[in-house]
Formats: C-alpha cells, structure tokens, sequence
C-alpha cells in the first residue's frame, strides 16, 4: 500500500469517526466539564513540524486557504504569494490528494492578501478583492476540478466592495452593495458565475448600512451585515436598520419591520435569533408559514 492509499484510507475513517460522533436532532447537547483544560493547555508539548521545502523564494507569504473538493475526497491548499502588495502575486495550489502542486500568476493591481472569500454550494471558492487600477471591488472563481482562479468579475463598476453575496442556484449568485453614485441608494444585482454575465442590478431606495461609510476597514461593531437564508426560501437581510426578505425567483424585495438595534441574523426554524449586541434575542414565528 503506498503513502497516498494510506492517506486516504485514515482520512476516511476520521471521517467517519467524526460521522459516528455527531448529534442527531433531538438528542441532549451538553457541554463537556474540564477543569483540568487549564493545566493541560499550560504543559502542551511542541509539536515538531516537517519542513516540505519552500514553493517560492524572495516573497511574502501571506494567505493560505483550504478548498474541499466536491467529490468529498481531497482538498486543495491556496498558498497566496506575494512580492509587493499590489504585484506580482502568484497562487499556489497543492493538492493534498495526489501531492502534486500548480502555480498561477494573478492579476497585478489587487490585494489578494485582504480579501473576501466564501465557499458555495456548487464547489466553487468565490475571492472578493479591489482593484487598484480600476477602484472596483472585483469578484474572482476558484475551480477546484481546474484548480485555479477561471474567472473575473465586476458586479457594479467602482463599488467599493461586492457586498453581500448567496447562491441562489446552481451558478447563480444574488449581491446587495452600495451604490457608488447615490449614497442614499443600494444595488440588488444577479450574477451568472459560469458566464461572467450579469442579470440583472436593481437600484434600491436605501443604503445597506446604518452607517454611511459602510463597509469599514474591520470594525465588529458593523458585523451584522449578512444574508440568511429563512426557512421560507427567501434571503433575509437588512436595508439600513429595516429587516427585508429577498425573493430570490425574481429580486422582490419585502418589508418585515424595523429593528433597533439590529443584530446578525440566524435562523431556527421559523424563529429569528439575532447576535451582536449584549443580549441573544429572538423573533418567534417571524417567518411565513409554509
């Protein structure tokens, strides 16, 4: 049996290791007493690590991300690789199934290293950036079975930022950014990540944000902006300090009712948890009956 075969055969049994041990509904969910977790994390030993070389020399190392491979048995490595901030940067892809690794130069004029990312349900690695050249927040597709970056996109020329960004179906993500010639205004827009093609942009009559200079640096206290998905299909979000529901099927946009303050949003059930702030509130019932 080679490395590789060994590799895979322990990587499936922690898997189903894991499988075994999970909750199933309805099951009692405590949390486990430790009080010796203290002593114990204070005499945690080294670990010694094996030094597989170095992928590129004379670079900034920077980010590094894992991406599962849709078939469930591999995941590839993205080490990001940069000489100067804005330039050149290369992606480097290691795939831990077959150990084999790819380089790939990136576009010059972004900032790979402070990027946005989110994993969709259709496999693909979606990379948020802005674009130096440009002033454009531009949306970039990580294919693992191409295993690297096969597409570029600008939802709405010279945003500051994607947005908020689902999938809504296969291949099909909807974005809500602000509006970079109307401050008082949003833009709703659909993409179609196989064809680079925009759908559709929808000018809405609010910003996303309570705060006019959203989205900031890092600020947590801005973290509330998110799309959940409710159990009634739609995506629920806010427009400034008003919660709305977003039907996907068309970008109808509909009024639930204001919160003060507002909070990220979670669904269980038809219930509404809302986080952020010193209390954990709940909405009950504050989604449509099937």
């Amino acid at each position: 049996m080679n490395n590789i075969a060994a590799w895979r055969i322990g990587s499936w049994a922690a898997m189903m290791v894991v499988v075994s041990r999970g909750l199933a509904a309805g099951e009692p969910w405590h949390a486990a007493d430790q009080p010796e977790l203290k002593q114990t994390l204070e005499q945690a030993p080294t670990l010694q690590t094996e030094s597989l070389g170095e992928p590129a020399r004379g670079v900034n190392v920077w980010e590094r991300w894992l991406v599962p491979n849709p078939d469930g048995k591999r995941w590839d490595v993205l080490q990001v690789y940069f000489k100067e901030y804005y330039g050149p940067t290369w992606l480097c892809v290691f795939d831990l199934g077959t150990g084999q690794a790819r380089k790939q130069r990136l576009p010059d004029d972004h900032q790979f290293y402070l990027s946005g990312r989110a994993l969709a349900f259709d496999g693909k690695y979606y990379v948020a950036t802005p674009c130096r050249r440009t002033w454009s927040m531009d949306l970039f597709v990580y294919d693992v079975g191409a295993q690297k970056l096969v597409r570029e996109i600008v939802p709405v020329a010279k945003a500051r930022t994607t947005g908020l960004i689902t999938e809504v179906a296969s291949g099909r993500l909807l974005g809500l950014t602000s509006d970079p010639e109307h401050p008082d205004r949003s833009v709703l827009y659909g993409v179609d990540v196989v064809t680079g093609q925009m759908l559709f942009a929808k000018a809405l009559p609010s910003p996303v944000s309570t705060d006019a200079y959203w989205p900031h640096w890092v600020d947590l206290s801005y973290e509330y902006h998110a799309f959940a998905r409710g159990p009634d299909g739609f995506v629920w979000t806010y427009l400034k300090d008003v919660l709305v529901r977003t039907d996907p099927k068309d970008a109808s946009v509909h009024m639930v009712g204001k919160l003060n303050p507002v909070g990220w949003p979670t669904f269980v059930g038809r219930d509404l948890y809302l986080a952020g702030s010193e209390q954990l509130r709940r909405i009950r019932n504050i989604a449509p009956a099937h």
